[in-house]
């Protein structure tokens, strides 16, 4: 992981030297999610904030909502759900203004599971409906898998198995293993 670091640390210094903001934005993205992943959510907001500031410059307003949700998702990893909520409303807006249904809809779709996370079933439709309309395969796992635990949650039992059953069709290797093991609890 070190190597890594000081490898896209080098990238961000010479991107920055070259003027290449696109890269630097990159660079600074792809440490965020190395640290975020390690669960070192500080320095990852700090680069995603590295990241976003280079997409601003540069005027790549689909990385810099990406880079948004990035910062986002690792105060929500924190605990600290105002600015989650804060930075999360930011790249919706962006992504709307952009007209861009798909980068909203990825967004909505962590904003629901947030809101699931927090037991609030009702805000966390509101943000799931948009996801479902566009229905990116890209998303599909994240959608039904929260579409399911929100069933669940609500105490809708058949619609929670049927969507937990879908979820080991479409879902990735992490949403099948969760759909199996609350699908286990109902059989």
């Amino acid at each position: 992981a070190r190597c890594a670091a000081s490898c896209f640390i080098s990238a961000i210094k010479s991107a920055r030297a070259a003027g290449d903001l696109s890269i630097e934005s990159r660079a600074y993205s792809q440490l965020g999610y190395a640290y975020s992943e390690g669960g070192m959510h500080d320095k990852g907001i700090e680069m995603f904030k590295g990241a976003s500031r280079a997409s601003a410059l540069s005027k790549d307003t689909a990385s810099l909502v990406f880079d948004l949700r990035d910062i986002a998702r690792n105060f929500a990893d924190k605990n600290t759900l105002d600015s989650a909520l804060h930075y999360y409303k930011i790249a919706l807006r962006l992504a709307g203004e952009q007209r861009n249904v798909r980068m909203a809809a990825t967004v909505h779709t962590q904003v629901a599971a947030l809101y699931e996370k927090l037991g609030l079933c009702d805000s966390a439709w509101v943000h799931l409906r948009p996801a479902i309309e566009f229905a990116d395969p890209y998303n599909a796992s994240a959608v039904t898998m929260i579409s399911a635990l929100l069933y669940d949650r609500q105490g809708l039992v058949d619609s929670a198995k049927a969507y937990y059953v879908r979820v080991t069709d479409v879902g990735n290797v992490y949403a099948k293993q969760t759909a199996h093991t609350w699908l286990a609890e109902y059989y």
